[in-house]
């Protein structure tokens, strides 16, 4: 019974510790593009890397099921009709992450099976994960 209750509570705290989501090479995080303020994005609202990785609006949440949520607005992470990666209230799309040696990771979309990745304005895209997909590191702080 015992056993129980510690998966049960261990499955629960994982399904509740926010990261932030950062570039291995730039330390830029994720974070939702709005004018005001990132705990409250619209529906919509895409992703870009930022130099700005303090706070409530960077912290992203990995849920057991693999999907993705944004931890102080509550909601999820999907891939929108131009592979952009956006916010909205549902459904949540699901990504997988594959850990590096280094520690870094390669998060890909499950659905589609296209890597994350950055367009030319640093807003996060899907896209083929070819030879060299684009690394992230996960920190409890976002520093």
């Amino acid at each position: 019974m015992l056993k129980i209750l510690n998966e049960i509570l261990i499955c629960f705290l994982t399904d509740i510790v926010s990261v932030a989501i950062q570039s291995s090479l730039t330390k830029n995080c994720w974070t939702p593009m709005t004018a005001s303020n990132p705990c409250e994005p619209g529906d919509g609202t895409l992703f870009s890397l930022q130099s700005y990785c303090q706070g409530e609006g960077v912290m992203m949440t990995f849920r057991d099921d693999g999907s993705l949520v944004h931890s102080c607005s509550g909601k999820c992470v999907f891939k929108n009709a131009k592979d952009q990666l956006a916010l909205r209230d549902g459904p949540c799309d699901t990504f997988t992450r594959r850990e590096n040696p280094s520690g870094t990771i390669v998060l890909t979309h499950t659905a589609s099976g296209l890597c994350v990745n950055l367009d030319a304005v640093k807003k996060l895209i899907l896209s083929s994960c070819g030879s060299s997909p684009y690394l992230f590191e996960l920190t409890q702080s976002g520093n």
